[in-house]
């Protein structure tokens, strides 16, 4: 008896519960009309999986190497690059830097089809700052936007020197002057206004 409750139990736990597993459980001891069997549910909108088994067993468990991501190219302020390549143009178009809204324009000093060659106008910053080269070609169309770091000349607070300070004292003989002809005259006094 001990042993045909442990089966229903499991059963109710571990497996659904149907006709055939409750009398095979039970080995027909079980009173009629207790264990229903369950009702196959009907989905008009089911959609089976047509994967195949294989696939989801054997898909692959790698994954590709994901590029590093990669610093932008530090350029100095002042200094002179050359950028190779092709299909900037036969005319010479223009090279701008843009720093945090600043649109600055670089001085070309070779443009050809297959290299640039420019400088980056010299500029004052107290970090390096994120900056914008822009390859503009004789159309006025963009070649290429490259954000890069833009390290300039550093800013260096001039040094304060105090001074010590002197005072000079100058005496003044108010004898002298008390006896001047100019303040030996003097004017009658003003009438009171009444």
């Amino acid at each position: 008896m001990k042993r045909r409750h442990f089966a229903l139990l499991a059963l109710t736990l571990f497996a659904p519960l149907t006709a055939a597993s409750v009398s095979h459980a039970c080995d027909g001891a079980a009173p009629a009309g207790k264990y229903q069997a369950a009702a196959p549910s009907y989905q008009p909108n089911y959609q089976p999986n047509y994967r195949p088994r294989y696939e989801a067993q054997h898909a692959p468990r790698w994954q590709a190497p994901q590029p590093a991501r990669q610093a932008p190219p530090t350029i100095d302020a002042g200094v002179g690059y050359q950028l190779g390549g092709g299909g900037f143009g036969f005319e010479s178009g223009r090279v701008t830097i843009d720093v945090s809204g600043l649109e600055l324009d670089c001085n070309v000093v070779n443009w050809s089809n297959d290299s640039i060659a420019f400088e980056v106008p010299s500029m004052k910053l107290r970090r390096e700052t994120h900056a914008t080269l822009d390859i503009v070609r004789a159309d006025g169309s963009i070649y290429k936007s490259i954000p890069v770091q833009l390290r300039g000349i550093a800013i260096e607070p001039e040094p304060i020197a105090i001074q010590p300070t002197t005072f000079e004292t100058t005496s003044v003989d108010t004898g002298a002057l008390a006896t001047d002809s100019f303040f030996a005259e003097t004017a009658p006094p003003a009438p009171l206004a009444e």
